[in-house]
């Protein structure tokens, strides 16, 4: 499957604010901007087509000098205006030829009730629809329709005509009449939405059950004396062993007494280490499909140091920053966001091993072992990734729910450009830390047309969320 836009091609994006206005595919008249691409497959003009045969076409906005056509200010009210949350419904009937001479009049009763969570933006009453009428088209003389538009909501039509005697006789048999539905865009309620990302997660809780039982059944079978030492050095869930990664991290500057007390610790939590790097790493279209070739950025690596705690003040976060040489190896906000001057796994390591150098420096800790200043940190990494209960509704969502998962995945680019875009309109460039300011964001959600009173408030609780647990006493990075 490819996606490309109109203005630019598919590999030249120039950095600037981009708003999409249309989505085709190629030959055809357009997509509604609320239609899942995984919908749109099951339509009848997507039947039989793989996904990697179909090109979709994205018009873009580049700035408000763009001449919009009206299919673009349809499409732009359905993707972001009142036409957002409101499908359009197609009924069609063909009764037999011996139906149609007896010249009745066709309805479908519509069944039809609104979706709860969008009762404060349309009112119920204003939707209790009487059965519809269905009109003999003028073009086939054999096929009935009728057309309405209504708020997303649940909709089970039932066909029916009068006869003589004007008694409702329902359709039941296609012998009779044939009849079909068309909902476009196909929806989904929040509680359904619901049951998807429960179900998910059942699955993939069921999945760290197995896992941990496979784990420990490897461990009595490492008792009994049966894999080999290469075998128990290597977790299933880490592509590296300790042997390998051990040989790849940056640790000249570890004293030879420390070191194997270091890695005995490195070994201890490479696991779960590794399972908070590919979470992150997730989030990207890597290039090698290598475990071992997976990168993260370096803002990922930044929110790692926050959310984990790593550091317990804002201050000695930029420190660490600057100790682990990050404003010689990030010259522009893009190459923060980027894989390409991104780090991989032992790269990963070596820095966090360079946060215990760091620590006992401006600690002081003399007295205390590299092994004593690091433990603490991967303990606590581990504990708050393997405990649900210390993070937010967000991150769990982040972690368990596939669908914000594919949309964060589809949309990153986007939010990658929208990200260094404010950086260079806001940011001191000598600054070298590349964060955006609680101002900033409050800024950018007013840019998009949001009008309520309680932006600040959103934006507040945006970053309580993404930080829950830090207690920074110095302000500026805790707004950041």
């Amino acid at each position: 499957m490819c996606i490309r836009d109109s203005l630019y091609g598919k590999i030249h994006h120039p950095v600037g604010l981009y708003q999409p206005v249309y989505l085709r595919t190629k030959g055809s008249e357009g997509i509604h901007p609320r239609t899942r691409l995984a919908d749109y497959f099951k339509t009848p003009e997507a039947e039989g087509l793989a996904p990697e045969d179909v090109e979709f076409y994205v018009t873009v906005r580049r700035s408000n000098n763009m001449i919009l056509t009206q299919d673009h200010r349809d499409w732009i009210e359905k993707a972001f205006g009142p036409k957002r949350n409101i499908m359009k419904c197609m009924f069609f009937l063909f009764p037999n030829e011996a139906l149609i001479k007896k010249n009745f009049d066709y309805y479908v009763k519509l069944n039809y009730s609104m979706y709860p969570e969008l009762s404060l933006e349309f009112r119920t009453k204003d939707y209790e629809k009487d059965d519809i009428p269905l009109k003999r088209d003028e073009e086939k003389k054999e096929m009935f329709i009728a057309e309405l538009s209504l708020p997303f909501g649940d909709i089970r039509p039932e066909p029916y005509y009068l006869d003589g005697a004007g008694k409702k006789v329902r359709i039941t048999n296609e012998e009779t009449a044939r009849f079909k539905e068309d909902v476009v865009p196909k929806t989904y309620s929040q509680s359904e939405l619901l049951r998807i990302e429960t179900e998910s997660l059942e699955e993939k809780t069921k999945l760290a059950e197995s896992t941990l039982t496979e784990k420990e059944e490897a461990k009595k079978s490492v008792e009994m004396g049966r894999p080999s030492e290469e075998a128990l050095q290597t977790d299933q869930l880490c592509p590296f062993s300790i042997a390998t990664l051990w040989s790849m991290v940056d640790i000249n500057w570890l004293p030879h007494e420390d070191s194997e007390k270091v890695k005995k610790i490195v070994d201890k939590y490479l696991t779960s280490l590794y399972q908070i790097f590919a979470h992150y790493a997730s989030f990207y279209k890597q290039v090698s499909s290598k475990e071992t070739d997976f990168c993260i950025s370096w803002q990922d690596l930044m929110h790692i140091l926050k959310f984990y705690e790593v550091t317990d003040d804002g201050q000695k976060l930029l420190q660490l920053l600057e100790f682990c040489s990050f404003s010689e190896k990030v010259l522009l906000p893009q190459e923060s966001l980027s894989l390409r001057n991104g780090l991989e796994f032992p790269e990963f390591v070596s820095i966090l091993l360079k946060s215990a150098n760091y620590l006992k420096n401006v600690n002081m800790n003399e007295g205390e072992g590299y092994d004593e200043v690091l433990l603490p940190v991967f303990a606590k990494m581990e504990m708050y990734y393997n405990d649900d209960e210390r993070i937010t509704e967000f991150h769990r969502h982040m972690r368990y729910s596939e669908q914000l998962h594919d949309t964060l995945l589809e949309y990153s680019a986007l939010m990658r450009k929208l990200f260094s875009l404010r950086l260079m309109n806001t940011i001191d460039m000598g600054n070298k830390h590349f964060m955006i300011k609680k101002d900033d964001v409050s800024l950018l959600i007013q840019e998009t047309g949001f009008t309520g009173e309680n932006r600040e408030e959103i934006v507040n609780t945006c970053f309580a969320e993404l930080f829950p647990c830090l207690l920074y006493t110095s302000p500026s990075p805790r707004d950041s």
